[in-house]
């Protein structure tokens, strides 16, 4: 899945993952902001708002980000580095390698799979301010419509949350905001729809069935792809087509997001 990279102030980079369950043909990406590193070694340079006083290098908040995010999924699903940018003068570069890493596979019991009917939706921000959203996609579960206070001590749905927000607002992990400053250490978690049932909220009343990713309704067809992030809006006008980086209107226009 290419990345369309967002833009930064002072974090050294980003770091894309995936995680994927094959048997079922799902994957989602999952792409954190990391303090500064040198772009060969990828080990952390000591500069910049967040300096991490426990992790030295890349792979080592790979793997430690890689535990927290374990606990949410079965052994069926696997989280994997893809690649690595690098802030090279305020803008991100994608590097020709990545640091040297090993999958992680789940380590949650319950099972989550094509269809699972949650994700988990981070809000979180900067200690100055720069706000940042995480999304943990198709767990099992009933969408909570308000935002839970999270700290890594305090609040959140379970455990898992708490663990997952003390991570990544610790002061020992690479992790940090878009603008390279540590992350507040409360933010909020809310649990809504995931993919492809998000669709039925989209559409409304008066669905006449879910097939696999197409959910039809009078005059309108929702066909959410997994596989690419795109959503389709078939309606007599003809389509609208949502991806990462705009909307596609009937006839070919186009609106970017800015």
């Amino acid at each position: 899945m290419p990345l369309f990279p967002p833009p930064i102030n002072e974090a050294g980079g980003l770091i894309e993952c995936e995680y994927a369950d094959p048997a079922v043909g799902e994957r989602h990406a999952f792409k954190v902001h990391v303090c500064h590193f040198d772009p060969v070694s990828f080990n952390y340079v000591g500069a910049g708002p967040k300096i991490p006083t426990v992790e030295t290098n890349v792979a080592q908040t790979f793997a430690a980000l890689a535990a927290v995010w374990a606990a949410y999924y079965p052994t069926s699903w696997t989280l994997r580095l893809v690649s690595c940018w690098y802030n090279s003068g305020g803008q991100l570069t994608r590097l020709p390698t990545a640091p040297v890493t090993t999958p992680v596979v789940g380590s949650n019991g319950n099972p989550n799979a094509f269809g699972s009917s949650v994700r988990r939706i981070f809000h979180v921000e900067s200690t100055i301010g720069r706000k940042r959203k995480f999304y943990v996609q198709q767990l099992l579960g009933v969408a909570i419509d308000t935002d839970v206070p999270v700290s890594g001590i305090a609040g959140g749905i379970d455990a898992l949350d708490r663990a997952f927000m003390g991570y990544i607002a610790s002061a020992g992990s690479g992790v940090c905001a878009p603008d390279g400053f540590p992350f507040a250490p409360v933010g909020s978690v809310r649990v809504w729809w995931s993919r492809p049932l998000e669709a039925a909220v989209m559409g409304g009343g008066g669905g006449t069935g879910l097939v696999g990713n197409c959910l039809t309704f009078p005059n309108l067809t929702v066909i959410c792809n997994p596989s690419t992030d795109v959503v389709t809006l078939a309606t007599p006008s003809g389509e609208f087509v949502f991806d990462a980086t705009g909307i596609t209107l009937p006839g070919g226009h186009r609106l970017e997001v800015a």
